[in-house]
């Protein structure tokens, strides 16, 4: 309270030394009524809504399956390798030279693999978690509008503030309510 007080103070301060400075318009004009606080905690809400926690458990198993892929490409390579050590005494040096360079390229092959599919994962965490900050958004303003609020603030930016400004709670069973899934499109 004693922040947006002291807020009211500074801009009046300010409004009257522009109106001193030649600045009469902005002096004049009037406040759209009075300052109404809410807060709102948005890294909790998108950690703990339900539609959050299911594009997580979709990211996790798409992980495991790339994984899994990962794994088994990774034992094939090692398993060629062996082998190349193997046929090393059998094999003439282009020869080797030729298996060798075949190896890496499907070592390379590989890197390029994973880089793309750890692409894929955050592009489908994103364009998820786009949707769950949208809706979120709009539930936010709901509930703004709801208790006349004309400053929303993000709790990360607030040192200290009385509880009943604080929309987190609301806002959270509003968007379960809203959005309490959402589609994780895997990319083929």
């Amino acid at each position: 309270m004693h922040t947006i007080t002291f807020r009211h103070a500074v801009f009046i301060m300010f409004a009257t030394a522009l109106s001193a400075c030649g600045f009469p318009a902005l002096a004049q004009q009037k406040s759209a009524g009075p300052l109404v606080v809410a807060i709102v905690d948005v890294q909790k809400i998108l950690e703990e809504s339900k539609a959050a926690r299911t594009v997580q458990a979709a990211l996790d198993k798409q992980r495991s399956a790339y994984q899994a892929d990962i794994s088994k490409q990774e034992n094939a390579l090692r398993s060629a390798d062996q082998d190349l050590v193997r046929q090393r005494a059998t094999l003439s040096a282009d020869a080797l030279d030729k298996k060798r360079q075949e190896l890496e390229q499907q070592a390379a092959a590989l890197r390029r693999d994973v880089q793309t599919k750890r692409q894929q994962l955050d592009r489908m965490f994103q364009a998820s978690m786009d949707q769950i900050r949208s809706s979120l958004l709009q539930v936010i303003d709901e509930i703004a509008a709801e208790r006349g609020a004309t400053l929303v603030l993000s709790k990360t930016t607030v040192l200290l503030s009385a509880n009943d400004y604080d929309i987190t709670a609301e806002a959270l069973k509003r968007l379960n309510s809203k959005l309490p899934t959402v589609a994780v499109e895997v990319p083929k």
